[in-house]
């Protein structure tokens, strides 16, 4: 399997500068499981959890780059407001 793409070189086009709103907080996400299981096995993903990470899902306002592999989000609310943790792997 080829790697994928950062957002930055997938959307070329995205300038947080103009695109995002003075008032807004951006982040890239994946819109299914099964996108974000592309980026990570269940042993890379075992590992990011042991250094302090996790899956979540969030509600975003806009969606301003989509992709089969990933988007670019905004929302009003920080990152860590409202996210709810998720399992990647049963």
């Amino acid at each position: 399997m080829a790697n994928l793409e950062p957002f930055y070189c997938e959307f070329p086009r995205f300038n947080p500068a103009t695109d995002v709103a003075h008032n807004e907080y951006c982040g890239c996400a994946c819109s299914t499981l099964k996108q974000l299981k592309r980026w990570f096995t269940e042993t890379e993903y075992n590992r990011l959890q042991e250094l302090g990470y996790k899956a979540v899902k969030l509600k975003v306002d806009r969606v301003l780059h989509e992709s089969d592999i990933q988007l670019i989000f905004t929302r009003k609310r920080p990152l860590r407001r409202g996210a709810t943790e998720i399992r990647l792997y049963a």
